[in-house]
């Protein structure tokens, strides 16, 4: 289902030539800035990985964002997934809070007063959380 302003240019399917029938010419510079930004997002996310995880899922990243590239230029990357393709390079652009563990929040239960509570803690990375028992207190509790 084509959007009714998209309509007239559906069987445009070399991206670059899109945009430039939808956008004019600063749809394209805009375009590919915000293609530069994911590139970008991804150097930074690289920085902050810390897992062989992030790792892999920051080459799989950029290995899509290249084929995606390429494929802009032939004849693959239709108007239908125009976007699809915009969401995929929402995920990219914001790789820097996917990796790289950022703040954790951590519940710990407790017995505060005589009642059973959730005491929530927001940890940086790398830090950690430290319980230290009541003195006299058995060690199961």
């Amino acid at each position: 289902d084509i959007p009714g302003e998209y309509a007239r240019f559906h069987d445009l399917c070399i991206h670059w030539i899109y945009v430039v029938v939808i956008n004019g010419l600063m749809g394209v510079v805009g375009f590919y800035t915000f293609m530069g930004l994911c590139i970008w997002q991804l150097w930074k996310a690289k920085q902050k990985a810390t897992s062989i995880e992030d790792q892999w899922l920051l080459w799989s990243l950029l290995a899509v964002w290249i084929a995606s590239m390429m494929s802009m230029f032939v004849v693959s990357l239709f108007a239908e997934m125009y976007f699809i393709y915009h969401m995929f390079l929402g995920v990219i652009a914001n790789t820097p809070i996917l990796v790289g563990g950022g703040m954790r929040h951590v519940g710990v239960l407790a017995e505060v007063d005589g009642k059973t509570v959730v005491l929530r803690y927001a940890l940086k990375q790398g830090q950690r959380l430290a319980v230290i028992r009541p003195p006299g207190a058995p060690a199961g509790q």
